[in-house]
């Protein structure tokens, strides 16, 4: 950060690492040729805290291309605000050497092709391999200073539709979207309450599909007609780039829920393996990690951890799963942090997460440790039956049958108490595969499994005994984890 005017410092101090958001900069150099000063004044400079074409490969990391034409020609040069952070750390030097060395390759390929880019055939001439890109001489400074660098208006501004365009035009070539303002001629006798009949002129295509609700029939009619004409324009021009562009604007509106974008990224990668993966030791290890810091992220944050779990985001049997896979590779520590985590962020699932560590611990020999979660989760959660069977689980683990049956014969009686089939299925099921390990019982083990059977039709078969299932009860699949996280989602 040396050498960075207090505002900027500040400003960057605030990126908002959890919106999609852009930062105008201005560069400014004291040693620069005719061609290249009047580059310079056309330049602009954005820091982004996220990438709109994230999902195209081999973006490299920095995009520039050129606008307009004539008089209103401007050249804009786009950065990620992390990956320029990285290349600083890593090269020892200032974010404003960075910068200088994108702006100066701007600036030196750009000066020799300076017609192209005031006429406004500079895009096409790249896309066609005709002139190079104007980020292909990176580090060619002009001249020997360095340049100096200042806020352009402002601070941190959403990602809107005219950077999209402009970093789709560097990917995909060129899209004519006409984005106008729009005008709509009068109609007769003015409407009351009409924009358009009120002369409102309206910017494309956002503004004018939102104004056409409250327009007159005529006047929405026209708007109707404008938009699909420039929209169906800009997908002829380009269909590709046109793509590209209706796919990065529906990203505009994922919500985030506060979660910095580099996590949500992260977790997209591992949410898109899920289940292929899990094959190291140091794999599970970032997946840990990952965990750890959603979870920190969403404490003490209620609503927007419920929004979030229940989000597209997060795959649900990634990470039911995860404790489990962590303990399968002796990352007990891990899976341990990772299941107190979940228990504590995802307050509908606690009891799922909470036995699992418990179990985790007595399958690790830890028998202090898992005796007094288990004592804690009694406590915690008295009427859950899938607690006192992971309870069963536990002593099962640490060779104590008697208590064990105990367990699982308390599970049998809160299940009947409430009439759920499904859960005395459940703790019969466990009951019977205990007592057939113990000798002299295999007969109290084989109606166990009877019994078990036999709840089980109740349940499938929609007997009185068997409840309809809520979405925050437990799934009929047996896996423990919330109706609506399973196969009720």
């Amino acid at each position: 950060m040396a050498g960075l005017p207090g505002d900027v410092r500040e400003a960057l101090a605030a990126a908002p690492d959890d919106e999609r958001a852009l930062l105008e900069l201005r560069l400014g150099w004291t040693e620069l040729g005719e061609a290249e000063e009047r580059l310079a004044a056309r330049m602009r400079v954005f820091l982004l805290t996220w990438d709109p074409l994230e999902w195209v490969g081999d973006r490299g990391p920095g995009w520039a291309t050129s606008t307009g034409d004539g008089d209103s020609c401007e050249v804009v040069l786009y950065l990620p605000l992390a990956e320029t952070l990285r290349r600083g750390e890593e090269a020892e030097e200032t974010i404003v050497a960075v910068l200088g060395a994108f702006a100066g390759s701007v600036l030196a390929v750009g000066a020799r092709y300076e017609q192209a880019l005031v006429a406004g055939i500079y895009p096409q001439l790249s896309r066609v391999g005709e002139a190079p890109s104007l980020l292909s001489e990176v580090g060619s400074l002009p001249g020997s200073s360095v340049p100096e660098l200042a806020l352009a208006q402002g601070g941190w501004e959403p990602i809107g539709l005219g950077a999209i365009q402009d970093l789709v035009q560097e990917a995909f070539g060129p899209v004519e979207l006409d984005r106008s303002r729009v005008g709509l001629e009068p109609a007769g006798a003015p409407v009351p309450g009409c924009p358009a009949c009120a002369g409102r002129r309206f910017g494309f295509p956002a503004e004018l599909a939102e104004q056409g609700l409250a327009m007159c029939s005529l006047h929405a009619e026209r708007a109707a007609v404008i938009s699909h004409e420039r929209l169906a324009r800009a997908e002829e021009s380009n269909p590709e780039g046109w793509e590209a562009i209706a796919r990065a604007s529906s990203l505009l509106g994922e919500p985030t829920f506060g979660v910095p974008l580099a996590l949500l990224r992260r977790l997209d990668e591992v949410v898109e393996r899920y289940p292929r993966r899990r094959t190291s030791t140091s794999g599970l290890r970032a997946e840990a990690e990952l965990v750890l810091a959603l979870a920190e992220r969403l404490r003490d944050r209620p609503d927007d951890a419920a929004a979030f779990l229940d989000s597209d985001w997060v795959s649900p049997d990634w990470l039911v799963e995860l404790p489990m896979a962590l303990s399968a590779a002796e990352l007990v520590d891990d899976a341990v942090a990772v299941g107190d985590a979940l228990a504590e962020l995802d307050q509908e699932s606690s009891a799922v997460y909470a036995n699992d560590v418990a179990v985790i611990l007595a399958e690790a020999g830890r028998a202090e440790e898992a005796l007094k979660r288990v004592e804690v989760n009694v406590r915690r959660f008295p009427a859950d039956v899938w607690t006192r069977i992971h309870a069963g689980d536990v002593h099962v683990a640490l060779s104590d049958p008697e208590r064990a049956e105990a367990a699982f014969r308390e599970a049998l009686a809160i299940a009947h108490a409430r009439g759920d089939a499904y859960d005395v299925a459940g703790a019969e099921e466990r009951l019977s595969g205990l007592l057939a390990g113990i000798p002299g019982r295999d007969r109290e083990a084989r109606a166990a499994a009877q019994e078990a059977l036999r709840a089980e039709r109740v349940a499938g078969g929609g007997s009185r005994l068997a409840l309809k299932v809520g979405r925050n009860e437990p799934c009929l699949c047996g896996s423990g984890r919330k109706y609506k996280r399973c196969c009720g989602g």
